[in-house]
């Protein structure tokens, strides 16, 4: 707990993230894992090979405290919340996630989503979202309930469009919003973005974003998410 921390973090905890090895990212702490980790998933298969549905259920055993934290101190528990996510395909083009975190113990639900994807093909996608997160997750007095609405959408053989809205339910004000270009040719790409996210003092920041990329070889500045990203854990 006295080793400095500069760029170690807890990830959300999702079924993605459910076996990582180190619970944290970064290399400032490495998380105790006397734990279990236990899930099971079942697909649907079309005829023809193609998955049309996924239900996944899983949940983390602790034998002992987790003395590793951020911030520091001692977590002691015995399981971990539920964790379920179902993804389905609606359609040739469309697409259903939805995930639930379940707090067995105050029965009580502490984060969900519901996404829909409509991916045409595989350079182009609008995504239609509602994300919940308790009080207890977030920290704030009320729950948090987004709606989020991203795009990215080929405009010549080169240049693509993307956009992205949040928007606060609770409070009817956008969180964030973003609108950019990308151009790209066989061994870089050149991305832009102006950006206006809501701070947690109450003011509004507006930035520009630049992100330049090396195909292989590195990136520099700063990019949002790619909305094709959001709809990963259907199309891997």
């Amino acid at each position: 707990d006295s080793l400095p921390v500069f760029d170690a973090a807890l990830p959300a905890f999702s079924f993605y993230n459910f076996f990582r090895e180190n619970r944290f990212v970064g290399a400032d702490r490495v998380g105790d894992a006397n734990q279990l980790t236990a899930a099971v998933t079942s697909r649907f298969l079309h005829a023809n090979g193609v998955e049309q549905g996924r239900v996944s259920l899983g949940q983390v055993s602790y034998f002992s405290g987790q003395r590793v934290n951020l911030p520091a101190g001692t977590v002691n528990q015995t399981r971990s919340d539920l964790i379920g996510e179902v993804s389905a395909r609606l359609g040739q083009a469309w697409y259903l996630r939805t995930g639930l975190q379940w707090d067995s113990k105050q029965h009580d639900t502490r984060k969900s989503s519901l996404y829909v994807h409509y991916r045409p093909a595989g350079d182009r996608i609008v995504n239609l979202g509602y994300r919940y997160s308790d009080n207890f997750l977030t920290g704030a007095a009320e729950p948090e309930e987004l709606a989020d609405i991203s795009a990215q959408w080929p405009l010549t053989a080169r240049w693509t469009g993307v956009a992205r809205w949040n928007y606060s339910l609770p409070e009817s004000r956008t969180v964030q919003a973003y609108t950019g270009l990308q151009y790209t040719s066989c061994c870089w790409a050149v991305r832009v973005a102006a950006r206006r996210r809501l701070q947690v003092d109450g003011s509004v920041n507006t930035s520009a974003l630049f992100e330049f990329d090396l195909s292989g070889l590195a990136k520099m500045g700063e990019a949002e998410e790619a909305p094709l990203q959001q709809g990963r854990f259907i199309f891997e």
